[in-house]
């Protein structure tokens, strides 16, 4: 990973932590990818285990996971822009595949 600050990630545990999923997930679904909103948020956002990754207290990623009978689904795995190619995004992956 280099010289880069390290991503504290973990489950949502609060209504602010979900805010800050949330946010992130708009900022990549929705802003760059031009995502409309009701498909990129639906009521398996209640259901799912959300997931943030922080420096400091910004919020950089996020994802959620679903189930189904014995098998986890990943899913609305995302990034912000600005932290990419830096190995977050293979840090939140290690994170699901050892949760899971």
């Amino acid at each position: 990973m280099g010289n880069y600050n390290k991503v504290d990630i973990r489950v949502v545990k609060n209504e602010e932590e979900r805010m800050q999923a949330m946010i992130v997930r708009s900022l990549v679904y929705m802003g760059e990818q031009a995502c409309p909103y009701a498909e990129e948020f639906d009521l398996n956002d209640h259901a799912a285990t959300q997931i943030i990754g922080l420096i400091g207290s910004e919020p950089v990623l996020t994802a959620r996971i679903r189930y189904f009978g014995g098998v986890a689904k990943l899913e609305r795995l995302a990034v912000r822009k600005a932290y990419r190619g830096k190995g977050y995004g293979q840090q939140l992956l290690d994170f699901l595949m050892e949760f899971c």
